[in-house]
């Protein structure tokens, strides 16, 4: 009896001793995962898309986005027929398996002249962003940074820019000198004037912004280690406004879509045979029959216009809210 009770008794011991280095090894090993863990260092770049993968309607802007890109850059070059190929026998022809969208006035396919004007609007739009980005952020970062009689006399000229009629100006220009320029000068021509007249909104916004950023204990210590003033404002003012900097380029954008549709929609943007959105809409619409009998005429580049200017919206609320930290955890 005593000899079982003995063996008995091992076995208990033999069983807790493996528990206890089952458990100690559990311990080790969650010890280092966590220490693991804390040594992976996540780049800021990586923060910014995970914080923007938890935005599903920025995501569904993208993809959309990212669709029409395709298929307004990519997908032309590989359409075997030109934008202008007239077919007589195929006028007005509605929707069908050879003209996807159908044909128009003088039977072009309204397929390749749709994609082919979308990549006319978003490269209108991008350029003319792009342009008046770069002067509301140069402007507003030195009006902001500088102060002083610098400020009054940025803030004054922005005023006069602001206060021209932008439509009238617009149509002026382009009526007066698109003549003497071929369809590229002139498409160059809408790019420059939307631009030079776009950026007062966010040269104020920055402007406004640095003012109060520039007082804040980081600048202070900056100025104190004698960081020259070009450094001052790329490598620690810019960084954070740059969610102010992303919304108003993407509003920018689809507003310049707009305004670029509805310069050719009024006949001084984009002019037959070249194409565009708002050039589209326009022929569509010259007539009550093509509204109320044609309806793919109009249809088909209204939505894309719709789209387009939905998703860069969404695109530009995700990363707004991916950049600023007040926002991640919202």
């Amino acid at each position: 009896m005593e000899e079982n009770k003995n063996k008995k008794v091992e076995l208990e011991e033999k069983e807790l001793s493996v528990e206890e280095s089952k458990a100690a090894q559990a311990l080790r090993e969650e010890q280092l995962s966590k220490q693991e863990r804390d040594d992976v260092v996540i780049s800021p770049t990586k923060v910014i898309w995970n914080n923007f993968k938890e935005k599903k309607i920025a995501l569904l802007g993208l993809g959309i986005f990212a669709f029409i890109l395709v298929v307004s850059f990519i997908i032309p070059i590989f359409t075997p027929s030109d934008i202008n190929d007239i077919d007589a026998t195929k006028i007005y022809q509605a929707p069908n398996f050879t003209n996807w969208f159908g044909t128009d006035k003088l039977g072009r396919d309204y397929f390749n002249r749709v994609v082919t004007g979308g990549k006319v609007s978003l490269y209108v739009g991008a350029i003319a962003t792009t342009i008046a980005t770069f002067l509301g952020v140069l402007v507003g970062s030195i009006a902001g940074f500088y102060g002083g009689k610098i400020d009054n006399l940025l803030m004054r000229f922005a005023e006069i820019v602001r206060s021209f009629p932008f439509l009238p100006l617009a149509i002026t220009l382009s009526a007066a000198l698109g003549s003497r320029y071929d369809a590229s000068q002139k498409m160059l021509l809408i790019m420059v004037i939307l631009g030079i007249l776009g950026w007062t909104g966010l040269a104020r916004m920055i402007r406004g912004m640095i003012l109060s950023l520039r007082e804040q204990e980081f600048m202070v210590a900056a100025k104190a280690l004698g960081i020259k003033d070009r450094n001052q404002i790329l490598r620690h003012i810019i960084p954070n406004v740059v969610s102010i900097i992303i919304v108003s380029a993407t509003l920018g954008f689809a507003g310049n879509i707009l305004v670029e549709s509805g310069l050719s929609f009024l006949g001084f943007g984009i002019t037959d045979p070249d194409t565009s959105w708002g050039l589209l809409i326009k022929d569509a619409t010259a007539s009550s029959t093509n509204v109320q009998w044609r309806p793919w005429l109009w249809i088909f580049p209204g939505v894309l216009i719709l789209l387009t200017v939905l998703s860069v919206n969404f695109i530009g609320d995700g990363l707004r809210d991916a950049i600023d930290p007040r926002n991640n955890g919202r």
